[in-house]
């Protein structure tokens, strides 16, 4: 069975004239006539996977600079290599940040922030040796989420979290130094 719809009369005139004046007002906004509106259209759609294109590869020589810039700044306490920096970057492009980060350092701790508009962001990434001595990224999360007036959460070797306290970040960075100092983590 199907269903289908028919309109008549006055009804389906006005109907023509509606698609016929939408029909005109796009093609304007294009600047071309109705007729060449399909040529125009996939011309823009092309223009736009290009410039996609683009941009995703801008972005991506970008956070290369980003993290060579990140990985001069290793520190290391007690044997553990810690990178904790917060970056100019969008929240969803955290964890291949760090992922990146840790291919590159191989046994360590990688903690990032990010700051939107109007709440700031944490992945953290530890390197499965660590884990195996007891340093978890879920267990760092819970204990540095509160400062930045939050909550997260995550596996053993990857964790995240999120808060309102954009001027925090620094603070749960040192926190986290602090704890590997003290062996708390470990």
């Amino acid at each position: 069975m199907r269903r289908i719809e028919a309109v008549t009369g006055a009804e389906a005139e006005a109907l023509v004239r509606d698609n016929e004046d939408l029909l005109g007002g796009v093609a304007a906004l294009l600047k071309c006539p109705p007729a060449k509106l399909s040529e125009r259209v996939e011309k823009v759609l092309e223009e736009n996977k290009l410039l996609a294109l683009q941009l995703k590869a801008s972005k991506k020589v970008q956070l290369d600079a980003l993290m060579a810039n990140v990985l001069s700044r290793v520190e290391n306490i007690h044997d553990v290599s810690l990178i904790a920096a917060k970056i100019e970057a969008a929240p969803d492009e955290l964890r291949g940040c760090a992922e990146d980060l840790m291919g590159k350092l191989r046994s360590g701790v990688v903690v990032l922030g990010a700051v939107t508009a109007d709440k700031c962001h944490i992945f953290i990434r530890v390197s499965d040796d660590l884990v195996k001595k007891g340093l978890k990224a879920n267990e760092i999360v819970q204990l540095i989420a509160p400062v930045i007036e939050g909550s997260g959460g995550g596996k053993p070797n990857s964790a995240q979290a999120g808060g309102k306290a954009l001027d925090k970040l620094e603070e749960a960075f040192a926190l986290v130094r602090v704890q590997i100092q003290k062996g708390a983590l470990c």
